[in-house]
């Protein structure tokens, strides 16, 4: 989910760090952009060193850049107990109709097949921290996923259905930690749609 950046093989950035590119940032801000993509590179090499053998493993991770410290972008980032909070107060009550195997929610893994499967017996919610921006505020995102093994192919033609499927939800808290707009996807992207929230700290969402 983060790009590369081109020259700098340690660092990744997503479309709302990249955001930061065009603007003046001094000392401390300019420090915490770049431990932030530092951040995301660490990451992802999390991701890609976990499937190396095992000696290279140890070769790459002794590697590793050292992390860079500070905090001046005024980012919301909880952590620990303040963020299990916030999923907590922000969950979704999921209900989920059962006509099939395939409605049964799960966890995504690789087992003896050639391909992803799912385990229908653990339901499990997913979530995820992200951030964007508004007006030049940084504003603290709250995602939520749940995944199913399949989306039943209601015909032959049927260029959405398929092996595995999942719902993405999403809230985006104001500075004062209220929500401000909700957005709801499938994984691949598909039916996106925006709800309004209750908070008005950061401008009508659209």
């Amino acid at each position: 989910m983060a790009a590369r950046v081109p020259g700098f093989p340690h660092l990744r950035a997503t479309r709302f760090l990249a955001s930061y590119a065009g603007e003046i940032l001094v000392g401390a801000q300019s420090a915490e952009w770049v431990r932030r993509l530092a951040e995301l590179g660490r990451g992802g090499y999390d991701v890609e060193i976990a499937n190396r053998p095992a000696a290279a493993r140890a070769r790459i991770e002794a590697e590793r850049a050292q992390r860079f410290t500070g905090n001046q972008l005024d980012i919301p980032d909880p952590r620990g107990a303040d963020r299990e909070a916030l999923f907590r107060a922000f969950a979704p009550e999921s209900m989920v109709d059962v006509v099939s195997d395939a409605h049964r929610p799960g966890v995504p893994g690789r087992h003896a097949e050639a391909v992803p499967t799912l385990d229908g017996m653990r339901p499990v919610v997913y979530r995820r921290v992200s951030h964007t921006r508004y007006h030049r505020r940084a504003l603290l995102q709250l995602s939520y996923a749940i995944w199913f093994p399949e989306r039943p192919l209601p015909g032959e033609w049927d260029l959405l259905g398929g092996h595995l499927d999942s719902v993405v939800w999403r809230v985006t808290l104001t500075p004062e930690g209220e929500p401000w707009v909700y957005d709801s996807m499938h994984h691949c992207g598909c039916y996106h749609e925006f709800f309004r929230g209750c908070a008005s700290g950061v401008g009508a969402a659209t």
